[in-house]
Parts: C-alpha cells; sequence; structure tokens
C-alpha cells in the first residue's frame, strides 16, 4: 500500500512571518506566494495565500519568465525558474528544507577553546604581519593585472569567424553581446587563477538562453515503405531526447528535412515527461468488421501538444516552453500531415542501433507513427516491422524510425568562466575563438 505524504504550505516573502524570508529586496512582498505540496509530493506555486487581503502581489511571481496568472496555481516541474520582483528562488531548496533558511553561525567559544602561551604570541604576531605583506603584494599584482588587462579589453571584439557575433566590454564591468542583431547583457570580471588569465561573464538571467545550438539528426533507413497504397494521414515519428549537460536545456524549435515534397505540410509536436515507450501499448481496435492488433499511443493521454504549423523541409516548427533538467529524459512525437506511397524493397529496415548526439543533448533512435481519424479511432499506430519472404526480411509498411531534421535548443547556463590571451597581432583568444579588435 503506497504511503500517502502529509500536504504542507511554505509562505514566501519579505515579513518576518513568512515560512521563508527575503530580506533586501523591495519589490518582494511581505507575504508574495505560497509553496503547497500535497500528498503526492507535487508543487504547487500561488498568490493566492490564506488570510492575505490582496490575492496578488505587486510586482508579481515570473516562472520561467512568464508572469503567473491571478488566482492561479501552477505546479512546478523539473527545473523552472521562479522569481519573485527582483530576487530569484531555489524553490526545490524551500521545499527539501520545509521552509527554513539555514544560516552558519560562528561558535565564539572558539576563541576560548584556543589557548596561546606569552611567549608564543610573538611569534604568531610576526607570522601574521608576513601573512598579510603576502596577501598585499598578490592582491596589488592581481590589481595591476586587472586593471591593465582591463583597459585593453575595454571596447567591442568582432569574431574573426563570424562578423556578426561581437563582444563589447565597457568601463564599469557591464558588456554585451551581439549575435545576428539580437544582444544580450551582463557583467564582467578578469582575473588570474594559478597564472592562468580568466574572464568571468555573468548575464542577466532574463537573457536564457544566452548561447543557441542545433543538432542535426539524419539517421534513416533508406528501406521505408511496402505496398502500392498512397494515403492522406499524418506520418512521423517517437523519440526521446536525454539532456547529457549539468545545466538544464531549454527546446527552441524543430526543423522536419525528410519531407518529399517542396510543398508545406501541417507538422505537429507532442511532448511527453518521461520515455515515450512508457505511453505505447498494445491494443485491438474493431471497426465494423475490421479488427487490427497493434501498438498505440493515444496524444490525448500524457501527451502535451507544444507546438504545430505548416512548414516546408528545414522550416522550424516554434514551441512552447520545454525544459529538461540534467540527467532527464522527454519523450517526442512528431507528426506531418501529407501522402506517402508505399514501395517494397529488398534490404532489411526498421532495428537500427544509430542515435544521435553532441556533449549537450542526446536523440534516441525512434519509431515511425501513422495517424487516421477515420482509422484506429484517431489514436497513432507506432510502426512495427514483420517478416517477410524466404530470408525473413524485417519490412515495414510506412515510414522510417528515425526522424529526420535538426533540433534547436538552448543552455539555462548565465555564468561562463573562460581562458583569455592577447595576441602578437592585436587580436584576442577567448575560449578558443579569436576576436579582432573594432577601432573605428
Amino acid at each position: 500500500m503506497e504511503k500517502k505524504l502529509d500536504s504542507k504550505n511554505y509562505v514566501i516573502g519579505k515579513s518576518p512571518k513568512a515560512d521563508y524570508q527575503i530580506k533586501g529586496d523591495k519589490t518582494v512582498s511581505g507575504l508574495h506566494v505560497m509553496l503547497f505540496v500535497n500528498e503526492k509530493g507535487e508543487v504547487f506555486i500561488t498568490e493566492n495565500i490564506p488570510g492575505k487581503q490582496k490575492p496578488e502581489s505587486t510586482n508579481g511571481t515570473f516562472i520561467n519568465g512568464k508572469k503567473l496568472q491571478k488566482g492561479s496555481f501552477h505546479m512546478l516541474q523539473g527545473y523552472e525558474i521562479v522569481k519573485l520582483g527582483n530576487t530569484t528562488i531555489n524553490w526545490r531548496d524551500i521545499v527539501q528544507n520545509e521552509g527554513v533558511q539555514s544560516e552558519k553561525e560562528v561558535d565564539s567559544k572558539f576563541f576560548e577553546k584556543t589557548k596561546i602561551s606569552q611567549g608564543s604570541n610573538k611569534g604568531l604576531k610576526t607570522f601574521f604581519i608576513v601573512l598579510i605583506a603576502i596577501i598585499l603584494v598578490a592582491a596589488i599584482t592581481a590589481l595591476l593585472l586587472s586593471v591593465g588587462d582591463k583597459q585593453k579589453l575595454t571596447g567591442e571584439w568582432i569574431s574573426e569567424n563570424n562578423y556578426n557575433v561581437s563582444y563589447e566590454f565597457f568601463e564599469d564591468g557591464t558588456f554585451s553581446y551581439d549575435s545576428l542583431g539580437f544582444s544580450k547583457y551582463g557583467t564582467w570580471v578578469v582575473f588570474k587563477d594559478s597564472n592562468v588569465k580568466k574572464i568571468e561573464l555573468q548575464y542577466n538571467e532574463n537573457d536564457m538562453p544566452i548561447y543557441i545550438k542545433k543538432l542535426v539528426n539524419s539517421q534513416y533507413n533508406r528501406n521505408q515503405l511496402t505496398g502500392s497504397e498512397v494515403e492522406d494521414a499524418y506520418y512521423g515519428n517517437l523519440f526521446n531526447m536525454t539532456n547529457s549537460y549539468t545545466y538544464p536545456i531549454q527546446i527552441l524549435g524543430f526543423s522536419p528535412s525528410g519531407f518529399k515534397t517542396s510543398r508545406a505540410l501541417k507538422t505537429k509536436v507532442y511532448v511527453t515527461a518521461e520515455n515515450y515507450r512508457n505511453v505505447v501499448a498494445t491494443k485491438t481496435i474493431t471497426q465494423g468488421y475490421y479488427t487490427f492488433t497493434g501498438e498505440f499511443t493515444d496524444i490525448s493521454k500524457g501527451w502535451q501538444q507544444i507546438g504545430s504549423g505548416s512548414v516546408k523541409n528545414k522550416e522550424e516548427v516554434s514551441l512552447d516552453p520545454v525544459i529538461i533538467a540534467p540527467g532527464q529524459s522527454f519523450g517526442f512525437l512528431i507528426i506531418s500531415r501529407g501522402l506517402n506511397r508505399f514501395s517494397r524493397d529488398t534490404e532489411r529496415m526498421y532495428v537500427t542501433n544509430t542515435n544521435s548526439e553532441d556533449h549537450f543533448l542526446q536523440i534516441s533512435k525512434g519509431q515511425a507513427t501513422f495517424q487516421n481519424n477515420r482509422r484506429y479511432n484517431g489514436k497513432v499506430l507506432v510502426e512495427d516491422c514483420f517478416k517477410y519472404g524466404v530470408n525473413d526480411r524485417c519490412v515495414k509498411s510506412r515510414g522510417s524510425d528515425n526522424w529526420r531534421g535538426s533540433v534547436r535548443y538552448g543552455l539555462l547556463q548565465n555564468i561562463f568562466e573562460w581562458n583569455y590571451n592577447f595576441e602578437s597581432d592585436g587580436s584576442i583568444e577567448l575560449n578558443n575563438n579569436y576576436f579582432f579588435k573594432n577601432i573605428e
């Protein structure tokens, strides 16, 4: 029998009456929001606090940059970013610590426990004088380094590989990053670590994701179809994507590249917060005199539609925000409406171990899908292979297993620490990329 948890509430705000008090931020209300944990351990956030006369905060609550609607409850999942006024909170820690802020206190009895004889005080005094001198010399050296390099770095630096990418560093310690006309801002400092020059860039949290990447998935089976039928329906793929990075990843868009037509096809994108195989089941469907048994997934159960649009090959379907936490896998279903001509092939297909990945994201091998609202009661058929011919070839009736296209995504990381070095030609090496100074 499953043990139920007790429901709990944690009020957050700047008031001492709050379970979790935020100090020093005037944009946070006295009782700003409440975290509600139900019996299942699910966490919800709301501005509706029992006993609070005004049902919403003055400066609002933002989740992944979107304002929490008045009177609503939002279920928090994964690594969603919650901001109250100008303060970002770690809601997971608040729940795990049951709303209590832990503060380190200095043990006042420490000095009483330390006994130093009068004769050793002189040696201790000399030691501290030498130590302070060493620290001062190191601090002055670091200051001269930072001042000299800061003056050299001040100005606009343009990428040698892409003139549309540039950094501009200002004397007040702020900077701007420009890529294809889109600018993002933050603060910067330079320092030395084990004789290695380093620069730390801290972007504004509202500008995340900072760096946008693209992963192309081109693995597919050449032998796709069998038969001679042509049918107007939705064809597509199921697959999983796993976050292999140490920071959350936001999925921004999908661009199909497997269409065999120059026309735009209506395309839909669905997501489930688990392995797609968990929402696939064997079913027997009867329609009139027709009975069929196979694997299906029901998009009305366990799936959420996050994007749709008519796109051509390599055009992007934009998405609602989807954030995958480190180590987490989400299942995706992408289907496009079009005519699919079946043709017999002589090679093996379906069984494949291919997948695409980079240092941050991994796309698993998938399974082809078929949906026609006039058949299978609108459910999505998950294509399986069947044995055919004297050699027991593994063939399929529709589609290629692996989705063909690219995914655009961003890393939800706003602090970067890179090595830098000034070159003899006046350029700078920054994170293994070279930039030249704009002297106009």
